[in-house]
């Protein structure tokens, strides 16, 4: 439970109550000398707590007490210059404090905005630690799970050395695969404990991701061990960067073991195996909670351990990535900011650290949700897994697009190509922003920031500047180029979303890629009208006038097929609802026709239905049959056909006129059926006739 968990909130930002958490916070982790509240050499300390030969001493602020005038980084001056004088001064002073021989400073904030700035000002020298909320919140939730093993993870972090430096030794076997050598020992994880992690930070950004840690599974693996059962699977772990030049190997004599000769022949060796006793020096490729489930057993066991020297960060990374894919899959969203950080120059790793700047800066700025910031997952916010996935998809990570346009973003220099791509996108987004602000305000209670119209979205990015390279050929699109495609698609969303209702019928529609690619087709269907440029996404066509009226000549041709028999010229008389021959037969006659047999050729596709639904004992085996694209039931036809009548009807009297989501699609299924089940009888009837004429 976090610190503080039961305190009102208006308590918890007051500097009194911050400072009396960290001083908990410091006690749960199994810190020494605990302290703070007051003067060290003429300075008031607000918390201390030592380890080993080192002792932290920490500046608490809260967003209260900082104000809104006092900035960040004037903190960290005066730290540094009251710490790193007058308070060193003090503690070595003290016999109680003489035996910590180093001092990391740091500045604890509570609801302040820790910026880049700010962290890179912390890192020069002297350096000042910042522990934000991000950084306290995971700590106190690791330390309720692996108790004050926690603490070695956070030295790590502070490059807080062991003061035991001596390596430890296990025996163990080694086999190569290439240059990279693999060892097999077996070791008490609590020993590893001090030394493993599971959450990495980069020397350059002190934000971190971490692998979330169940309590459940902990629980159900300690139980496990403690009735004396054998986990079988290895842990598996890279040694660290840091430390591979300390990693030794010795073989053992043949003296030793006669075997050992033997066992070369297959590339294994015995011997022993040193590493140095440094805290986050050993990273846990796999195994995590089995490693950590050994901070609540009670008795004392060994697991199996693979260990890999010198293996290259991204080839640690495949191994990590691969083994989830067969094992428990690892969220979507931490696997890709995992690839932002491991596997920088792939395709992926260019996607992930993109949609990472753009949560960084405007318009999109803390609005998507990153486990390396997001201590806690924010439902309000869209994941990084949806967004990269869908950019992903899009092919901006290649140098062609997904439709084999050039991807004027890409370059071989990746931190151009990130560059590039981050600003597009983000110029993009920002005419989105300026076209439907109403929307875009809603967040994620609305439509645009919800994950899959916003992959909709980012579908259309690709297809806009995929028309741009074919229509321009070079440069990149701008502001202008953007919105003359966005500002029909402002008038799409405007036309069609009324309420919460429609809101929720659009996020359920993109719940699915089939839904999201029909969205994202109406969306092109409806710039192409608006904009009259036939050439964008030429290759999707609207339904058309023609697709209408090809069906009308058609059913006027059923019609005579069914109604009209030999010698009968004024055959539709008293066969047909008598307003609907007044109407064709006034027509027909304002049109100079008076061949009675002709005026059927007036009747207009609303008037075809209405001839048809009204007879269904003679039209029902044109539209049922065992053709496996007609209709099963008439019920199932009236409904087509009334579909049909009423789009016709909508498109020849208000071409305007809103069109409710899915119709386009609908209304082409229902014609493609209908014009099916037509074609089948006028084919046989003319193999009738043809087989007549050659009687």
């Amino acid at each position: 439970m976090p610190l503080a968990a039961n305190l009102p909130t208006s308590e918890i930002d007051l500097p009194s109550t911050f400072e009396k958490n960290i001083k908990d916070f410091l006690i749960h982790l199994g810190f020494q000398d605990v302290g703070g509240g007051d003067k060290i050499g003429g300075v008031q300390v607000d918390a201390y707590g030592g380890y080993g030969n080192s002792l932290l001493i920490i500046e608490c602020k809260t967003k209260r007490e900082l104000g809104k005038k006092k900035e960040l980084h004037n903190v960290i001056s005066e730290v540094r210059g009251e710490y790193q004088s007058s308070v060193k001064r003090g503690f070595r002073a003290n016999v109680k404090y003489q035996k910590y021989e180093n001092f990391n400073l740091v500045v604890a904030v509570k609801n302040i905005v820790v910026t880049n700035a700010d962290r890179e000002f912390a890192n020069q020298s002297p350096r000042v630690y910042i522990w934000d909320d991000n950084f306290l919140d995971y700590y106190k939730d690791l330390v309720s799970k692996i108790n004050q093993y926690a603490k070695f993870n956070m030295l790590g972090d502070m490059n807080v050395k062991p003061t035991d430096r001596r390596p430890l030794t296990v025996f163990a076997s080694r086999t190569f695969v290439g240059k990279v050598a693999m060892y097999l020992f077996f070791i008490n994880p609590t020993v590893l404990l001090e030394y493993s992690y599971v959450a990495r930070r980069s020397l350059r950004d002190e934000r971190y991701y971490q692998r979330m840690i169940k309590e459940g599974r902990l629980n159900k693996i300690a139980d496990y061990v403690d009735n004396n059962n054998i986990i079988p699977n290895n842990i598996i772990i890279a040694f660290g960067e840091k430390i591979k030049k300390d990693v030794h190997f010795k073989p053992l004599d043949a003296d030793f073991l006669n075997s050992t000769q033997k066992l070369d022949n297959f590339g294994v060796t015995f011997g022993i195996l040193e590493f140095p006793r440094d805290y986050r020096s050993c990273w846990v490729i796999d195994g995590q909670h089995r490693l950590y489930a050994f901070a609540r057993v009670k008795k004392p066991a060994s697991m199996p351990i693979l260990a890999f020297h010198d293996l290259e960060k991204e080839k640690q990374a495949k191994i990590f990535l691969d083994i989830n894919k067969f094992q428990k899959p690892v969220p979507n969203d931490l696997l890709w900011d995992l690839n932002g950080v491991l596997i920088r120059s792939e395709p992926d790793g260019i996607i992930s650290n993109v949609v990472k700047r753009l949560n960084s800066i405007e318009p999109l700025l803390n609005s998507i949700y990153i486990p390396s910031i997001c201590f806690k997952k924010d439902p309000q916010l869209l994941k990084i897994g949806s967004v990269c996935t869908s950019l992903k998809n899009t092919g901006m990570g290649h140098p062609n697009t997904v439709n084999a346009t050039k991807n004027p973003f890409h370059d071989t220099n990746i931190e151009s190509m990130q560059n590039r791509l981050t600003k597009a996108i983000s110029i993009y987004f920002s005419c989105v922003k300026e076209i439907m602000p109403d929307e875009w305000k809603k967040g994620k209670k609305g439509v645009l920031l919800s994950d899959g119209p916003f992959s909709v979205m980012i579908k259309l990015f690709e297809r806009i500047v995929s028309h741009y390279m074919i229509k321009v050929k070079r440069g990149y699109p701008d502001e202008v180029f953007y919105k003359k495609y966005l500002l029909p698609v402002g008038e799409y969303f405007k036309q069609r979303i009324t309420d919460a209702h429609d809101v929720k019928s659009f996020k359920m529609r993109c719940s699915s890629e089939g839904g999201k690619d029909n969205l994202l087709k109406e969306l092109m269907l409806f710039i192409k009208k608006h904009t009259k440029d036939t050439s964008f996404a030429a290759e999707i066509e609207a339904l058309s006038t023609q697709d209408f009226g090809r069906l009308e000549v058609k059913l006027r041709e059923l019609i005579r097929l069914k109604y009209k028999t030999d010698n009968e010229n004024d055959w539709l008389n008293g066969k047909i609802p008598p307003d609907v021959y007044g109407q064709i037969k006034k027509l027909a006659e304002s049109d100079g026709i008076t061949d009675c047999s002709e005026i059927y050729k007036k009747l207009n596709l609303g008037q075809c239905v209405k001839i048809i639904l009204n007879k269904q004992d003679l039209f029902e085996n044109v539209f049922i049959t065992d053709s496996q694209n007609s209709f099963r039931r008439w019920k199932e036809c009236e409904v087509a056909l009334e579909h049909i009548k009423e789009r016709r009807n909508a498109g020849t009297h208000n071409p305007d006129a809103v069109v409710k989501i899915d119709d386009d699609a609908l209304s082409s299924t229902y014609l493609r059926k209908v014009n099916h089940c037509i074609d089948l009888l006028l084919d046989d009837d003319d193999e009738t006739d043809d087989s007549e004429a050659e009687k």
